[in-house]
């Protein structure tokens, strides 16, 4: 029974990893700024695992599964397609420049943020955020002694998910 199991989670795992791989080579070819809506996506679905108790080997093991194919489709995206020149920007970060290439991305999301934004749009964003991180704790599942740790890791998934979603290339 074990390797019945085994074989139906590789099948869906495999189904999985081209109907995403298919998505996002679509997406990058498309609207390539949508490129971290997927990678938030996993960061969310962590979040609620790590939110419902689950072994943190576990919420690894689904991070890697999840990933793969966006990987893949990166580099297939990025050394395999052939792009007509000045049609689309195709540079990703590099691995040296990820943590200031996020930073900047952070930076220029809060300049255009803020020059959208009045005074009683940024009290809003606060509130929020408040409530965002509020909620966790209140529906969490873990004990109420980590509420500390479930307040970090909603303030860990919003600084993650809040350049993401601004794009990684």
């Amino acid at each position: 029974d074990k390797a019945h199991w085994s074989s139906r989670f590789f099948l869906r795992y495999i189904k999985f990893f081209l109907i995403s791989f298919v998505c996002l080579i679509a997406m990058w070819m498309s609207y390539q700024a949508a490129n971290g809506i997927f990678l938030v996506m996993i960061l969310g679905l962590a979040l609620k695992d790590f939110l419902d108790n689950a072994r943190i080997k576990d919420i690894l093991k689904k991070i890697l599964i999840f990933i793969s194919p966006y990987f893949f489709a990166a580099f297939i995206f990025k050394c395999a397609l052939p792009m007509p020149k000045g049609y689309r920007k195709t540079e990703i970060f590099a691995f040296s420049e990820m943590t200031s290439g996020l930073y900047h991305n952070i930076i220029k999301l809060f300049k255009t943020l803020s020059s959208y934004l009045n005074d009683i749009w940024s009290v809003l964003a606060v509130l929020l955020f408040i409530c965002f991180i509020a909620s966790l704790v209140i529906f969490s599942k873990r004990k109420r002694s980590f509420i500390l740790s479930d307040a970090a890791a909603g303030v860990l998934f919003a600084a993650l998910a809040i350049p993401l979603s601004y794009g990684t290339f």
